[in-house]
């Protein structure tokens, strides 16, 4: 049996539609939820009084550039649908296909920086765990000799591969 193709180009623009709007609502949330856990953070203690609380602020930080960078496209692509009435998921000028890749470059790079940063910075959680709990070592020592690797790893390499994905 032959599928008639007409059919199909208006299913996989509506599922394209609902899957855009499913994640662009939980990165909404997961922006809120991450910008909530940085003023916690914040205002419980300062950030200079606790380990766990600048590796859980590098964490929220790096979340929210994940979260915030996948959304961002997504209101702006409803923008131009709500302003152009001609643009649909199938049809795309010149000038417009230039401007989704560049702005598939961009939400890409702040994608992939966010959530390897997060990633980085949850290893450097169970690193501090592993030296304070399994290690018993002193909060100075820590704080002294492992935190600073955990934070100039966590924010250089997802940097650098961020960079070199972007140069590609």
């Amino acid at each position: 049996m032959i599928m008639n193709r007409s059919y199909q180009v208006p299913a996989a623009a509506a599922l394209h539609e609902n899957l855009s709007i499913l994640t662009g609502s939980i990165s909404i949330v997961s922006s809120i939820a991450n910008m909530a856990m940085i003023y916690i953070t914040q205002e419980i203690t300062t950030l200079s009084s606790s380990i766990y609380n600048r590796i859980v602020f590098g964490i929220s930080v790096f979340s929210t550039i994940s979260a915030t960078a996948i959304v961002i496209p997504i209101i702006i692509s409803r923008a131009a649908k709500n302003d152009h009435d001609n643009i649909t998921f199938t049809s795309l000028t010149y000038y417009d296909a230039v401007n989704a890749s560049s702005t598939c470059a961009t939400q890409g790079f702040f994608v992939f920086l966010g959530s390897r940063g997060a990633g980085f910075y949850c290893c450097g959680l169970s690193l501090f765990y592993l030296c304070s709990i399994y290690m018993h070592m002193e909060a100075d020592k820590i704080k002294k000799y492992v935190e600073p690797y955990i934070h100039a790893i966590s924010i250089l390499f997802p940097l650098l591969l961020s960079v070199s994905k972007l140069s590609r």
